[in-house]
């Protein structure tokens, strides 16, 4: 239980549960200097100007040949990069303009006329004003690098005396019911969560699972350590040898630590469910174990469960859904004298592990380079090491940038992220805003639902069950319709950075009772999971949802109320689109209208789609995305260019009803969508990504349909034709 909510996201992480907009990563091959307007292959028209250096003024460009080159070539030139900014696209410039606003909101103590004027949420003025006392407090305490400084590693002593004092279970019962306030991250070896049951869904459940404090992610690493088992376990003890050794505890100590915590995960690994029993379908069914109160007093053993679900109010729940009975058995056996010092390791272990950036700046900047040196480390086992954004961002911001990405990202945002966003909303967002958004995504949907029902390769039941998940999707647009008030929560500015983070997970765990028994209503907002403060847009396949946020609009570019039509449906219109098709994409056909891992079509369907989706990928194989590249990943990019194709095709089927319908301002919206300038080496990192180089999901995007070829007088012999037999749309 260690936020409360983790026990439903480990149940239910059987696939991604996101597609993003925008990432990076990783490419091998051989470096050759960048030479302007060399093509990408021999055969081909099309430079890779996402590369600095790549296009001069006098590079020759036509849109016939390398469309996304032609529109953006005055972009490209104009922006330059520098030794600290060496990454530019649409996205990091409305971070940037994001990034002002929230500053802004840090720096302002009070409630602005902004925000108690035409608020759109209709958030009361008393709580904003509690939202911006909370911020500016917690801000000041995390940005007091001086007063940390001071204090060094002594905020933590406390808390591990604590632990170190408890000498009974009754004693150990009194800490894991934070009596005294000082169960800091609220550390429990089995998962307590409130959320939507898996077969009857209309009212909120408790789930009941194993711990989210394991040191290792899966059970079967306990009994045969991978390289990313290995580098978990080396992290963990090298942040609690760190930490111990600068409160002046003895080195033998120390090491007796690390390894009775790790004897006590190991006596409760065998009782869990490995990762691959964990992602089929038959865990998922064979894990809805419903169980009353009285039935939880039964398996439940030695630990106190049911007097921590009392302590919490959810106790008067309807039901519980007991992922793992047996696992829960296994703790209730080891909760006894026996095993007190492993249990007392183990809360020490888990809750340094959370305080180590909350410390000085020596400690927060050895948390993060051991996080870098992970981060790296690990992608040499990962077969997917999707994207790591945070880590070019950083890269690419200037002193004074870096520290206010600290503040907001490392701190506000992962402790104060609700708050934030509420006076962010009533400051910046627009009812007439939402408003329009919503009526073009449900026109995007209506449209959509044509396309799926016209698909004459899937069978019948197939196109039934799609378009059924289609209108079953739940739309989060720019802001939820509830918000949260922290009322209950105070932070004290005498206090240390540690007992203001305390204090915000005891308000956090607190609250979930309010949720047992509620109506189950997916289209619920959690910004303090999800925050719309962010500059992207993604789909949830584990809830089927599309997820539009404010933060993407920020700087006016993906909308703007006033823009042409044609400009709102090649910018943000195209991400609505390319969302939605997510839920069909290689991942999403396996997620049915709930949200649940049940695929929507048979095995004869599933395989034609398979067939299409090699063809894609076999087309982006065959490309050489810049000098030096010994070819492309088509399989690592499928899902986000089938998600490009669908999200453009039904743009364009909404185009065809507009009479006098402008193409062309349609096509280069969507093309500057992506324009993107960066150095050699960080686009070999891009050309590993999931997501398609910038240049190529424009280009290889646009080669799939007529009406842009009409649009251009575009055939065979021009370097953006493709032969209609060779396309590879999907949908």
């Amino acid at each position: 239980m260690k936020k409360m909510n983790s026990v439903l996201r480990r149940f239910c992480a059987v696939v991604m549960s996101a597609s993003l907009l925008s990432g990076c990563s990783y490419l091998l091959g051989e470096k050759k200097p960048v030479v302007a307007g060399e093509t990408i292959s021999g055969d081909s028209k099309w430079i890779n100007s996402d590369i600095d250096g790549a296009i001069e003024e006098d590079t020759p460009v036509n849109p016939k040949d390398d469309f996304y080159t032609a529109v953006n070539r005055d972009w490209l030139l104009k922006t330059k990069l520098s030794d600290e900014v060496q990454d530019i696209s649409m996205f990091t410039e409305n971070e940037k303009v994001l990034r002002d606003r929230k500053m802004d909101i840090v720096r302002d103590k009070t409630v602005t006329a902004e925000e108690s004027d035409g608020n759109p949420a209709g958030l009361p003025v008393s709580m904003l004003q509690h939202d911006h006392d909370l911020v500016g407090t917690f801000s000041g305490l995390a940005g007091n690098w001086d007063r940390r400084n001071e204090l060094g590693a002594e905020p933590i002593r406390p808390y591990l005396e604590a632990i170190e004092n408890i000498s009974s279970m009754e004693e150990m019962t009194s800490y894991l019911l934070n009596k005294d306030g000082m169960n800091f991250s609220l550390v429990y070896p089995v998962g307590i969560d409130v959320g939507t049951p898996l077969e009857d869904r209309d009212f909120n459940t408790v789930f009941i699972g194993t711990a989210e404090s394991f040191t290792l992610k899966s059970s079967d690493e306990y009994s045969e350590l991978s390289l990313n088992g290995h580098l978990l376990k080396q992290d963990s003890n090298q942040k609690v040898r760190y930490l111990l050794n600068r409160l002046g505890m003895d080195p033998g100590k120390i090491e007796d630590i690390i390894r009775k915590s790790y004897s006590f995960e190991i006596r409760l690994s065998d009782s869990m469910a490995g990762t691959d029993k964990q992602r089929s379908v038959k865990y998922l069914k064979k894990a809805d174990n419903t169980f009353t109160f009285d039935e939880l007093k039964e398996i439940e053993g030695n630990y106190p469960l049911t007097d921590i679900l009392k302590h919490y109010g959810l106790d008067r729940s309807d039901r519980y859904t007991v992922c793992e009975p047996d696992y829960v058995k296994a703790v209730g056996r080891l909760y006894t004298e026996q095993y007190l010092p492993e249990m007392k390791a183990y809360f020490t272990v888990h809750t340094l592990n959370d305080m180590l950036p909350l410390l000085d700046r020596e400690a927060f900047d050895k948390s993060e380079m051991m996080q870098t040196l992970f981060t790296k480390n690990s992608r040499k086992e990962d077969e997917n090491p999707g994207t790591d954004p945070k880590s070019e961002e950083e890269k690419n911001r200037t002193a004074e940038e870096k520290e206010t990405g600290i503040l907001l990202d490392s701190f506000i945002g992962k402790y104060l992220a609700e708050p934030m966003d509420q006076i962010y909303i009533a400051r910046y967002c627009s009812d007439k805003e939402k408003k329009d958004i919503r009526v073009m995504t449900e026109e995007i949907i209506s449209h959509y639902r044509d396309m799926l029902q016209s698909e004459t390769w899937l069978s019948e039941e197939a196109r039934k069950k799609s378009v059924e998940k289609l209108d079953n999707i739940s739309l989060r647009i720019v802001y939820p319709d509830t918000f949260t008030d922290y009322a209950g929560l105070a932070i004290d500015p005498d206090k240390t950075l540690i007992d203001a983070v305390a204090a915000i997970h005891e308000f956090r765990t607190s609250r979930m009772s309010l949720e047992v028994n509620a109506p189950v209503n997916r289209d619920r907002w959690d910004l303090a999971a999800m925050p719309t403060t962010i500059a992207n847009a993604f789909y949830m396949a584990q809830n089927n949802s599309i997820n539009i946020f404010a933060g993407i609009m920020a700087d006016g570019f993906f909308y703007g109320d006033d823009a042409p039509y044609e400009q709102k449906l090649g910018r943000l219109g195209f991400v609505i689109g390319h969302e939605i098709t997510h839920g069909f994409d290689t991942t999403g056909y396996r997620f049915d209208k709930d949200g649940l891992y049940n695929s929507l079509w048979s095995v004869m369907d599933t395989q034609k789609f398979q067939t299409r989706s090699n063809n894609l990928v076999k087309f982006y194989n065959a490309i050489q995305p810049f000098p030096g590249a010994v070819g492309y990943d088509g399989t690592a990019v499928q899902g986000e260019a089938i998600a490009d194709m669908g999200g453009l095709k039904c743009m364009l089927s909404l185009a065809a009803q507009k009479p006098d319908f402008d193409y062309r301002l349609f096509f280069t919206s969507f093309a500057e969508n992506w324009r993107h300038k960066t150095s050699y080496d960080i686009e070999r990192r891009y050309a590993e990504d999931v997501h398609p180089l910038a240049f190529l999901r424009t280009n290889v995007t646009l080669q799939q349909f007529d009406e842009f070829n009409r649009a251009y007088d575009i055939g065979p012999g021009d370097g953006m034709y493709l032969d209609p037999q060779k396309r590879i749309m999907v949908w």
